[in-house]
């Protein structure tokens, strides 16, 4: 139970997180934020590898790669809503789908990794190739092109070196960077966003729980080895047969 946290927390990690990813992609660019993210998810993912005890795992795996999932992840959904104007919740569910793939490819090579490398050597690999694919992702998450009627809202006064950038997706300014901000910050100070907030904490703690349960039942259940894995592939079906459905529904409503 208190292995299952570990994972759990990382969840919650996050999803809370979300809430500062807008203000860090304002002032450094999405791609900027993913690499960023990659770098500490991987960090976390090597340094828990070390672990001796479990608070550490709290430490290097709840806090970092929570952490950095959640810089890397969001970055990517800001910039699809970014180039969506109509039916985002569904690109989103489309974008987010590889979190349901990926336990499929995951699960036949753990089995056979567990017992020749080890869980520490696993995180090594896990580290490594999460610090590659992120940093490739980042290649993707180009924010769109100007729209041509942006233009046409500026009068000459306002045709500044700080308007033009922000249209063309240039670094904004430090001023840009405190509005930003503190609008961020004015929201979270709103009770209900805070609520919501942690809401989305909890969520991601509880929902977590009974995924890296699911083996273990299995095995408690006479299931072999393959057959308990396999249960966390029926999670991860659900999870891609549902998500755009359900979003599909969001955007009707």
């Amino acid at each position: 139970a208190e292995t299952a946290v570990v994972g759990a927390a990382a969840r919650g990690v996050m999803d809370c997180g979300a809430f500062l990813v807008g203000d860090l992609v304002v002032r450094v660019g999405a791609r900027a934020t993913c690499v960023l993210g990659a770098m500490i998810a991987g960090l976390g993912l090597f340094v828990s590898a070390e672990a001796s005890a479990l608070w550490q795992l709290y430490l290097s795996f709840s806090v970092l790669v929570g952490l950095g999932h959640s810089l890397a992840l969001f970055a990517g959904v800001i910039v699809t809503n970014q180039w969506f104007e109509k039916r985002r919740s569904i690109a989103s569910a489309i974008g987010n789908t590889g979190a349901g793939v990926g336990p499929f490819i995951l699960a036949p090579l753990w089995v056979s990794m567990r017992l020749q490398l080890g869980w520490r050597q696993i995180l090594r690999v896990l580290g490594g190739c999460n610090l590659v694919l992120l940093i490739f992702a980042s290649i993707a998450l180009t924010p769109p092109p100007p729209q041509p009627q942006e233009f046409s809202k500026l009068s000459p006064a306002e045709d500044t070196a700080d308007n033009v950038g922000k249209i063309a997706g240039a670094h904004p300014s430090p001023k840009m960077d405190q509005q930003a901000s503190s609008t961020t910050w004015a929201v979270l100070r709103n009770r209900e966003v805070r609520r919501i907030a942690l809401l989305i904490g909890v969520y991601g703690l509880g929902t977590w729980i009974p995924v890296v349960h699911l083996v273990a039942a299995g095995l408690d259940q006479g299931l072999s080895s393959e057959r308990a894995n396999d249960l966390v592939l029926c999670f991860a079906a659900g999870s891609i047969g549902l998500r755009v459905p359900i979003n599909a529904l969001a955007d009707r409503l």
